[in-house]
């Protein structure tokens, strides 16, 4: 079935879209973090780029599982949101924080 994450930037006022991963939900948090120097600090478009660009270019399957959807219509995201496995990570691109939520990287704060 996958090992499904899905990860999020924002602002504290801005949400980015969904960024969805199928197969990669343990290696989100890594994968984020390295891609964070690559975002524009307060910039939700230009940092949301960059974060699927680098998973685009560090996945080792050929971007399988790779996706892109609406942005969740409000935060802290609601169990509904997830898809599951790994859960919802967010990173706000102003202050630097990272929240994991509704899934077992929830657990791994």
């Amino acid at each position: 079935m996958g090992d499904r994450a899905l990860l999020v930037v924002t602002d504290g006022r801005e949400i980015g879209c969904t960024v969805y991963l199928h197969w990669r939900g343990e290696e989100a948090v890594e994968a984020l973090k390295n891609a964070i120097p690559h975002m524009r600090k307060g910039d939700v478009p230009y940092s949301t780029a960059r974060l699927i660009g680098c998973l685009h270019m560090d996945d080792p399957d050929n971007n399988c599982g790779l996706g892109v959807f609406k942005a969740l219509k409000a935060l802290p995201p609601t169990e509904a949101d997830s898809h599951g496995d790994a859960g919802i990570i967010t990173y706000n691109c102003e202050t630097g924080e990272a929240n994991a939520y509704h899934g077992y990287q929830a657990n791994n704060k």
